[in-house]
């Protein structure tokens, strides 16, 4: 039964995938992503956005023959964020995800630019003041977005909205840093707006990153990553609360001072899994235990199969 269903999900994961996808010759797409595809030894590697919405995928070539993700990753955040979605298959993002991209997926270069996308590869002749065009490989375009946000930083004023509005976001003092839109009260800091000092990554690894910041004032970290319940982090070594920072991120309140900042992601359906498993086992065993030890009857004792 679990072999099957698993058949059939990956069977429709498939079907709903195979649409999406398109050819695109592989000169031009190592051509437009090489000179943006180099990290740094313990930082997050590039964000780059690829906006199916704005490029005509079916009219590149099949020469080459080289498959491009691109076309499954629909023209959402979960493109900023790694996460390769198709139709059907969006639930990893919560409701407060997809209403703040509904908000801000107009608004082009200006988005990019809050969630720390540093390039976009779209197509030509996109006009666009927050994006400059650095290069072109035909039928790509490559775009980098003017003063995109640090992946992480220090701000002394945080605004509270538990839904904030597309104004809010792209707000100057947010868009720029200098402030920031918490969704919990307790987080909010009245103070005027601007860096509270350097932050910078030690290291980096998709479920776990250390930074370290020297906050001047009592101070917000804000992590441009995507926020999820099962984010977990510590400031000195001790617990923390996490909160959820303009929309779709994540951050973390600190004190004035230096800093050592963890966080480390688990699963939210681990533990349930692990007690689940660990419950299961046991009810196994207790039933093994009461039929081992209950009494046989005259019946089954004469019975020529027990003997």
């Amino acid at each position: 039964g679990a072999v099957a269903l698993s058949a059939v999900v990956a069977l429709d994961l498939a079907l709903a995938a195979l649409p999406q996808l398109r050819w695109v010759p592989a000169r031009s797409l190592e051509e437009a992503v090489l000179p943006i595809a180099r990290g740094q030894p313990g930082r997050p590697p590039p964000r780059v956005y690829r906006d199916v919405a704005r490029t005509d995928w079916s009219a590149i070539s099949y020469e080459g023959r080289a498959i491009v993700g691109a076309r499954t990753m629909v023209a959402n955040l979960g493109a900023l964020f790694r996460v390769a979605s198709v139709p059907g298959y969006e639930s990893a993002h919560d409701a407060e995800y997809h209403r703040v991209w509904d908000l801000l997926a107009s608004q082009g270069g200006a988005t990019l630019r809050v969630f720390s996308v540093g390039h976009a590869i779209l197509a030509a002749g996109v006009a666009d003041p927050a994006l400059a065009e650095i290069g072109v490989a035909p039928p790509l375009t490559v775009y980098a977005v003017r003063d995109p946000l640090p992946r992480a930083y220090l701000v002394g004023r945080a605004i509270h909205a538990a839904r904030p509005d597309a104004a809010q976001l792209l707000a100057p003092d947010v868009a720029f840093g200098h402030a920031a839109i918490v969704a919990d009260a307790a987080a909010a800091l009245d103070a005027p707006a601007g860096r509270a000092g350097p932050c910078r990554f030690v290291s980096w690894a998709p479920a776990r990153g250390e930074r370290r910041g020297d906050a001047a004032r009592a101070a917000l970290q804000v992590l441009v990553d995507a926020h999820s319940r099962g984010w977990r982090v510590e400031v000195d070594g001790h617990a923390a609360a996490a909160v959820r920072v303009n929309g779709l991120v994540r951050g973390v309140r600190v004190p004035p001072g230096p800093h050592r900042i963890v966080w480390t992601y688990r699963p939210p359906a681990v533990a349930v899994g692990i007690a689940g498993s660990v419950a299961g086992v046991l009810c196994a065993v207790v039933l093994a235990w009461r039929r081992k030890a209950r009494p046989v009857g005259r019946a089954e004792a004469a019975s020529p199969l027990l003997s």
